[in-house]
């Protein structure tokens, strides 16, 4: 073993050194003409170029690896498969854009790498001021589009630079208050000052946009399954989503009509579905007569509707058994809170030691009466703990009831669409079996 270990120290003491691994581009000369043999062997004769030598040592008599080693050493790119001749060519080019550079390192300046971290924001944003920006940019999100100018390609502007430019500089205003506020209180607390941000440079309109994008894109895809499914009407946006950010701007697209549609580039329901027509299944309005559909058309009319018929019911199927589930759970939860109520009013009738329950509900709706009378939250000694705990209980109640019935009323809907799917699967039934 030991051996071994001294063999191999010998031949690494022993390799020769490579006379071009101190070389630049420096080194580099080079004629006018291309009058320089690149092989020393007579059948190589006729290829030619104007690179003369590296480090004072003649073309002919360097390798190829050794060029592409000195090529990787100097920076310079895509030169791993080349042979020698492109890689003499593939040299030129870049002594003759060194020497333009004017640099005093021998080598290329480096290549920024670019990849997805480029589009990531270096400042952190404040969610909330950058939704108040946009709450009051609403009228000018078609700008996002527009039309290039001349002048603007001349200079290099990009499609939607001006546009995130203008909102950029809207965030780092100070001059006014409106970005300062929390724009609904009442219904999203606890948010992120939008008072507090770090000011953002302008030429990062990339990464702005990415950032906005991907909150819209965000909001969407929870829009999307609370809404368009149909599996959770009635159920308040605010039960659905923890995120604050997310209930900030479904108000904010709520209040700003049309703002969804441009924030997310929606096209009308019916573009895909007339650009993926088959050939012969036209429903347009023309007066100008139709040819009647083809048997593929008929066909493929026919497929597509059995699918959405079975995609429907899966969809509903679905619908019922979420439904109900809410049906059950807020039904549980109902019972629960109504025998808080029950036990908590008991307690105040053994308190006042008369067992008299109309004397007690008499006291009960004086109680609420001073409680509704009371503008402001203001903390009174002779509040009664235990009338409170049953007033606020009632207040549960009722809202657990108003929850139920929302709910209820959407597993009916589901029930009524799903029996009535399953009367006209049977008449479809009958009729192919008449046909047979």
């Amino acid at each position: 073993m030991m051996m071994m270990m001294m063999m191999m120290m010998m031949l690494l003491i022993d390799k020769p050194k490579s006379i071009l691994d101190d070389a630049t581009l420096i080194d580099v000369i080079f004629s006018q003409s291309e009058d320089n043999c690149i092989y020393p062997h007579k059948n190589r004769q006729s290829l030619k170029s104007r690179l003369v030598s590296i480090k004072g040592k003649a073309i002919a008599k360097i390798v190829a690896t050794d060029l592409q080693t000195f090529a990787t050493r100097v920076n310079m790119k895509g030169t791993r498969k080349k042979n020698k001749e492109e890689l003499c060519k593939a040299i030129l080019i870049a002594k003759d854009s060194y020497d333009k550079s004017r640099q005093d390192d021998g080598k290329l300046e480096p290549e920024k790498k670019t990849g997805k971290n480029d589009t990531k924001p270096t400042t952190k944003i404040n969610n909330f001021r950058l939704m108040n920006v946009v709450y009051d940019s609403t009228e000018s999100f078609d700008e996002r589009a527009a039309a290039l100018t001349k002048r603007d390609l001349d200079t290099g502007v990009k499609s939607g630079q001006r546009f995130y430019t203008n909102l950029i500089k809207k965030y780092n205003s100070t001059d006014t208050d409106l970005y300062d506020e929390n724009l609904y209180p009442n219904d999203v607390s606890s948010i992120d000052d939008p008072t507090f941000f770090e000011v953002y440079e302008t030429a990062e309109w990339r990464a702005f946009k990415g950032h906005l994008d991907g909150l819209v894109r965000s909001y969407e895809t929870i829009y999307l399954k609370h809404f368009r499914s149909g599996t959770h009407r009635g159920i308040p946006f605010n039960r659905f989503t923890e995120s604050k950010i997310l209930l900030y701007i479904h108000l904010i697209m709520n209040d700003c009509e049309g703002l969804f549609d441009k924030a997310t580039a929606s096209l009308p329901e019916t573009v895909l579905r007339e650009s993926c027509k088959p050939k012969g299944s036209s429903t347009t309005t023309s007066k100008i007569p139709q040819k009647s559909p083809s048997a593929a058309a008929d066909r493929c009319n026919k497929e597509r509707q059995r699918y959405n018929n079975t995609n429907l019911i899966r969809v509903q199927s679905i619908q019922f058994g979420i439904l109900s589930s809410t049906k059950t759970q807020t039904e549980k939860e109902l019972r629960e809170k109504k025998r808080a109520r029950r036990e908590a009013f008991q307690q105040i009738i053994d308190r006042e030691e008369l067992n008299d329950k109309k004397k007690v509900k008499k006291m009960y709706v004086e109680f609420c009466k001073k409680e509704k009378e009371r503008e402001t939250e203001v903390n009174y000694e002779s509040d009664d703990s235990e009338m409170r705990e049953v007033y606020e209980l009632d207040q549960e109640i009722e809202q657990t009831k108003h929850d139920l019935y929302f709910t209820v009323e959407a597993l009916q809907i589901v029930t009524n669409k799903m029996q009535d799917k399953n009367g006209i699967n049977s008449e479809s039934g009958s009729e192919n079996q008449e046909n047979k």
